[in-house]
């Protein structure tokens, strides 16, 4: 509007309104129809096309921009997946590796206990009968040295057993933090385990096939009454 003339020749700076806007239009068109220009309409057309091309080249680029936005969230949100997947696959190994020893566990003490329960009742009968002597101020020394070589054995075989039972149950199945020679616990006195780089209990494998192996020895070793 400022540079440019009407159809007429009058500098459209010069004219006002309607007038002013028409002209303009007119000269972004080629000059008017008369002239062989588009006139108004054609420079209608070429304003909307000048406007709506640097909109539609915006849009695109905030789509694009949002696009490859959205797709760094997937790629990132697919890695993430991805990382959990192996994590909790490595947990089902871990899981899997648990189960195998509380079942070897299970089996060692069913069998030590079944060995154990042979020598029971006799401990239960001798135990009641040294209650009784002590309650009676009796000489338990003497009362011992009455004791056939079979109770004695009993007795022997029965704690041996025992003994052995309790060295796999308190036997942890994880491992235990250590702060120097002390197990270290938590503000409730709670014992702390040992985790891998994946937060996961480290099991205690090495000290429980000894002690399983240790106790499956040590049974056999004891006869059977």
């Amino acid at each position: 509007m400022t540079l440019g003339a009407a159809s007429t020749g009058t500098a459209i700076s010069s004219l006002a309104g309607a007038a002013a806007t028409k002209a303009t239009l007119a000269a972004i068109g080629g000059g008017s129809l008369a002239t062989g220009g588009m006139g108004i309409a054609g420079g209608t057309a070429i304003l909307g096309a000048a406007v709506a091309a640097p909109v539609l080249a915006i849009a695109g680029w905030a789509y694009n921009s949002h696009g490859e936005e959205a797709l760094r969230n997937a790629r990132k949100a697919d890695q993430e997946v991805k990382a959990a997947i192996k994590k909790l696959a490595r947990a089902i190994k871990q899981l899997a590796a648990t189960e195998g020893y509380t079942r070897k566990i299970k089996q060692a003490l069913l069998s030590i206990h079944d060995q154990f329960s042979l020598y029971f009742d006799s401990l239960k009968d001798i135990n009641n009968f040294l209650e009784n002597l002590k309650g009676s101020n009796g000489d338990i020394d003497a009362a011992l040295r009455d004791f056939s070589d079979e109770i004695l054995r009993n007795i022997e075989n029965g704690y041996a057993l025992a003994a052995i039972l309790v060295d796999v149950i308190t036997t942890p199945i994880f491992k235990l933090k250590k702060e120097g020679h002390d197990i270290a616990k938590d503000e409730n006195g709670t014992p702390i385990m040992e985790t891998d780089t994946d937060g996961f209990m480290i099991l205690n494998d090495g000290e429980l096939d000894k002690v399983l192996v240790e106790a499956d020895t040590e049974a056999s070793k004891i006869e059977r009454p």
